[in-house]
Order: C-alpha cells, then sequence, then structure tokens
C-alpha cells in the first residue's frame, strides 16, 4: 500500500525533490497541454489512439504519485480551511467549489482511500 512505501521511503536527491515541486505546480498546465499535444498528434489507427491513452494515463500517474502523504494533509488541510471560510461568507456550493478548485487538482486522493 501506498502507507508502506510511504513509512519505507529513503532520503531522495535535491533535484528530485525539487522536479516534484515542479510538477505539483505545473500539474494542471502540463496535463492539459499533454492532452492537447496528443489530440493534436491525429492518430490513425485504433492502436496508435490506444497507445497514445496509454501514454497519457501514465503521465498524470507519475505527476500524481510525487506527492507525499504529508504534502497531501496539508492540502486536505487547506481545503478544509478554505471551505469553513466560503461557509461564513454563506457561499453557495458552486462558488465554494470554484474556491478550492485549484487546491482540490492538487491533492492525490488515493492517500486517503
Amino acid at each position: 500500500s501506498n502507507m508502506k512505501n510511504f513509512n519505507t521511503k529513503t532520503n531522495k536527491m535535491a533535484s528530485d525533490e525539487y522536479e516534484k515541486i515542479i510538477y505539483r505546480k505545473t500539474y494542471g498546465k502540463k496535463d492539459d497541454a499533454i492532452r492537447e499535444k496528443l489530440n493534436n498528434e491525429q492518430p490513425k489507427t485504433t492502436d496508435e489512439i490506444e497507445k497514445l491513452r496509454l501514454k497519457q494515463e501514465q503521465v498524470s500517474k507519475n505527476i500524481i504519485r510525487t506527492q507525499s502523504l504529508e504534502e497531501a494533509i496539508v492540502t486536505a488541510n487547506e481545503i478544509e480551511r478554505k471551505l469553513k471560510e466560503c461557509d461564513l461568507k454563506s457561499m453557495t456550493d458552486e462558488e465554494a467549489l470554484k474556491e478550492i478548485a485549484d487546491l482540490a487538482n492538487e491533492i492525490d486522493l488515493s492517500w486517503f482511500k
């Protein structure tokens, strides 16, 4: 499980950590850009379409896998704090969802399953 991997995780190189931060900061944009690029590649066969789909899926997984449990908890707490603020401002659910959209995109929910 993720938890086990997390507990036995060894310290990584600084460059590795930096790369994770970059991944997370650009997660949304990066994923959109990749999707657009793949869509523009105009595959000719079903086989090619499947290959592109798998490539896209793998890229998304790699991005999400860069988040540690601690980081996921920090993001979850931040979401909770923002939602309480929205509550105080008597925002609608839709408005509240817009407020937390960026944070929600950043969180790896598999930690909390």
